[in-house]
């Protein structure tokens, strides 16, 4: 199976942009080292391609999380002396939602089917 080009969240489709120099050219503005960045303006993500597969799931579902806060409007926590909270948030979120999709493959093939009997 092939990296995917894209994500619908809500109405709204993100391209997902495979390229670490993209990312750098974007992302790099406070020289943090960043593997993924959620571009809402332009409905993208990146994610730099250059790491292993586990490491690209959790960042490419990481972004996700980030986009779907934005999308349906989902309130987190924040103060202004730790603008922070939606990223420890996500990053809570992310492997632990990731571990548990793939420990249960068939629980996440059932919620996605559309089979009538139960």
């Amino acid at each position: 199976m092939g990296r995917p080009s894209s994500v619908k969240l809500g109405p709204f489709v993100f391209n997902i942009v495979w390229s670490g120099a993209d990312l750098r050219r974007l992302g790099r503005v406070d020289g943090v080292d960043r593997f993924g960045m959620s571009a809402l303006d332009d409905l993208r993500i990146y994610v730099d391609e250059n790491r292993p597969l586990a490491a690209l799931q959790n960042t490419l579902l990481h972004e996700i999380l980030h986009c779907l806060l934005w999308v349906y409007d989902i309130p987190v926590p924040y103060s202004e002396e730790d603008n922070k909270m939606e990223e420890q948030y996500v990053c809570r979120m992310d492997s632990t939602l990731l571990l548990c999709m793939q420990e249960n493959r068939s629980l996440f093939q059932w919620l996605v089917s559309e089979e009538s009997h139960a």
